[in-house]
């Protein structure tokens, strides 16, 4: 399937949501749920009870997507069996998903379905898909969300980059200074690449960084090579360095930049 956005497709990075296959059922489960949270769904529950008018069943996977009004929720099924999923599967969910007021349901195969499963699915808010083309599905609203946490993240640190804030952080002693120019060497990187929406709040750089070579060497260094690998680097780098910026600084981390200087400029 192809992904909606052509202009966030990486001429560098490979891919998608997810860098591997699930490997059993709850494996499966939490890669769905994981999905569903990152790309900034709430009330995120794996496995759920549904209370419906006639019955209470469990699903999967549930979720809220509050980015739509009204909100929508959303129930899923994953399937991690060696066959194809029947027709008779798709019957009940529909009957779940009518009793319970779900607005959207999923039922994600490793093995795909039965011709009779589609027909059960068609014109109903039922969508089947193998894991592949469930994380196509979401690629591009993902790619959105992770990169404007991302940038989130980047305007935290600003203060320690930027000339003009820098001046609202305390005094540093002189003995100090070179670790401070160190510090920012090291993780100037993370705020480069961090830089990748625009005031739209769209992704429109993954690709074009691949086309500075100051930016995706450094993050070649890194040996980030897929999406999944570019935010969970970037992330986990991010945490590093405010943790060394406010230890350096005596702030603390957990309150530090809860009101970015840059986020409502």
């Amino acid at each position: 399937m192809l992904r909606g956005s052509e202009e966030i497709k990486s001429e560098w990075l490979s891919g998608n949501i997810f860098d591997t296959n699930p490997r059993d059922w709850r494996d499966l489960q939490d890669h769905v749920a994981k999905v569903f949270r990152e790309i900034g769904c709430v009330d995120v529950k794996t496995p759920y009870k549904l209370l419906g008018v006639r019955t209470t069943k469990e699903v999967d996977v549930y979720a809220v997507d509050g980015s739509v009004v009204p909100s929508m929720t959303i129930a899923c099924e994953c399937k991690y069996w060696e066959s194809a999923v029947p027709q008779g599967v798709v019957l009940e969910f529909r009957s779940v998903l009518e009793d319970s007021g779900v607005n959207r349901g999923f039922i994600i195969s490793k093995f795909g379905f039965q011709s009779g499963a589609f027909d059960a699915a068609r014109n109903t808010p039922v969508v089947l898909e193998n894991f592949d083309g469930f994380m196509n599905l979401f690629f591009d609203k993902w790619l959105t969300a992770m990169s404007l946490r991302l940038r989130d993240v980047s305007d935290r640190l600003f203060p320690f980059f930027d000339i003009y804030w820098f001046e609202s952080l305390p005094a540093l002693p002189e003995h100090k200074i070179q670790l401070f120019d160190q510090l920012r060497s090291d993780y100037r990187v993370l705020l480069t690449a961090a830089r990748i929406v625009d005031g739209t709040k769209v992704p429109v750089s993954i690709g074009i960084v691949a086309r500075n070579p100051e930016i995706i060497m450094p993050l070649k260094a890194l040996r980030i090579a897929s999406y999944r690998q570019f935010f969970d680097v970037l992330f986990s780098m991010a945490e590093r360095a405010l943790a060394d910026f406010c230890s350096l600084f005596g702030l603390d981390p957990a309150r530090f930049g809860e009101e970015s200087p840059i986020s409502n400029g």
